[in-house]
C-alpha cells in the first residue's frame, strides 16, 4: 500500500491492532491516529467491509494533510486494498459502489467541515474534517430493508454509467443482492409503488448545464419528501455515542395514527427553530432544498429509520449539492406515514 501520507510511528493503535481481526467486533474507530493517515496490513473480511470501511474512512478524516489535492491520493491504498478483498466493484471518490447509499450517509462529526476545493460535495473526500460514517444495524446485512434508488455516473460529457440500484420488497423472495439472507418487507409501503411511477425532473436538466471539468456528478433516481415545519416540536439533546451529541425533535402529522421522530446534527442549515408565522407553512425539501432518502433500517425492535440526505437545489442549474444528513424515525408498522409527508419519485443531479 503506497500514499502520499502515512503513519510515521509504528506504535500507532490503527497499525498494530487492524493486525487483530477481533478489534473490529469489540472497539470503534478513534479520531486521533498517530501523525500521518494509515498504513496497515489490514485483514478484511468481506461480511465485515462496511463497518471496516467505516472506521478506517473516520480515522482518515481526521488527519492533517500536507497538500489538500492529495484527499483521494492518501486514501488510495486502503481502497486498492478494499478492492481486491471486499469491495471488487470499486470505488467512487472514496465510496464504495456495492454499499454506496450508505457510503452517502456520512456527516460531519462538528458540523464545522469546509470544501476540499476541486472535490463533489456528496463525496466524505471532499470536505476537510472529522466525519461519522454511515451504518447499517447490522453490517453484515446492510441492505435488509432496501429503498427505491437508482444511482448513475454523470461526467464531464454528460455521459451517464448506472453504478448502483435497489428496490422496495413487495415479496420475501426478491433479493436485490443475490447474497442477501433477509429482506424486510413492510405493510403498505410507499417506496414500492414509487417504481411505476414517473419520476419527477425540473425543467432546468434538459439544458446542456456542463458539470464543472474533472467532476463527478451523480444522477439519483430516489423518494423524496417534505417536512412541514409546523409539523416540528421543540427538540431535545441525546448523546448517541458518547462525543455524538445530537437534536431529537418530535413530529406531530396531522391525519396519522403516529409520531415521528427526527435526529439532525446542523439544525441551522435547514432553519428549524424561530421561524416566524409567514414561514410556518414552508417545508424542509421543497423549494431550494430536498430530502432524499438513502437508505433505511431496522434500528430496534418495531423501529424504522430512513437515512436522509438533505441537498441545497439551484433551481437555475439543476444541480444539487450536498448539506448534511439527518434520520427519520418511525414505528416499523407505520410506512405508510411517508405518503403524508409528500413522498415522490424524483431525479437529482449531485455535484
Amino acid at each position: 500500500m503506497v500514499c502520499s501520507e502515512s503513519l510515521d510511528e509504528t506504535q500507532s493503535w490503527v497499525h498494530n491492532t487492524l493486525r487483530d481481526a477481533s478489534f473490529q467486533e469489540h472497539q470503534s474507530s478513534k479520531s486521533s491516529v498517530g501523525a500521518g493517515v494509515l498504513r496497515s496490513p489490514m485483514q478484511l473480511a468481506v461480511e465485515d467491509r462496511i463497518q471496516q470501511y467505516g472506521d478506517l474512512s473516520q480515522s482518515y478524516s481526521n488527519r492533517d494533510l500536507t497538500y489538500q489535492e492529495d484527499g483521494i491520493n492518501a486514501f488510495s491504498g486502503i481502497m486498492r486494498c478494499f478492492e481486491e478483498k471486499g469491495y471488487h466493484k470499486g470505488f467512487i471518490w472514496g465510496c464504495p459502489i456495492e454499499d454506496l447509499n450508505w457510503a452517502l450517509c456520512w456527516r460531519s462529526q462538528s458540523g464545522q467541515q469546509r470544501r476540499r476545493e476541486g472535490f463533489p460535495s456528496w463525496a466524505w473526500v471532499g470536505w476537510i474534517g472529522g466525519l461519522f460514517p454511515g451504518l447499517p444495524v447490522e453490517p453484515k446485512n446492510p441492505h435488509q430493508s432496501p429503498v427505491f434508488l437508482q444511482i448513475s455516473r454523470v461526467g464531464n460529457d454528460g455521459a451517464t454509467h448506472d453504478v448502483f440500484k435497489q428496490t422496495a420488497c413487495r415479496h420475501t423472495d426478491i433479493d436485490p443482492f443475490g447474497d442477501v439472507p433477509y429482506i424486510w418487507r413492510y405493510e403498505d409501503d410507499p417506496l414500492v409503488d414509487l417504481e411505476d411511477q414517473p419520476a419527477v425532473q425540473d425543467a432546468s436538466l434538459s439544458k446542456e448545464a456542463p458539470i464543472k471539468a474533472g467532476t463527478v456528478g451523480l444522477m439519483i433516481e430516489g423518494a423524496t419528501i417534505q417536512i412541514r415545519r409546523k409539523y416540528i416540536r421543540t427538540p431535545t439533546w441525546y448523546d448517541q455515542h458518547g462525543s455524538d451529541r445530537r437534536l431529537k425533535y418530535k413530529l406531530d402529522v396531522p391525519g396519522t395514527e403516529c409520531k415521528l421522530d427526527i435526529a439532525i446534527a446542523d439544525r441551522e442549515l435547514l432553519n428549524l427553530e424561530g421561524q416566524n408565522e409567514t414561514e410556518e407553512d414552508s417545508s424542509i425539501g421543497a423549494g431550494d432544498t430536498r430530502l432524499l432518502i438513502l437508505a433505511r433500517d431496522n434500528c430496534i425492535i418495531d423501529d424504522l429509520h430512513h437515512y436522509l440526505l438533505v441537498l441545497r437545489y439551484n433551481r437555475a442549474s439543476g444541480f444539487c449539492e450536498r448539506l448534511t444528513t439527518m434520520t427519520l424515525m418511525m414505528p416499523d408498522d407505520k410506512a405508510k406515514v411517508l405518503r403524508a409527508l409528500n413522498i415522490k419519485r424524483e431525479r437529482l443531479i449531485l455535484v
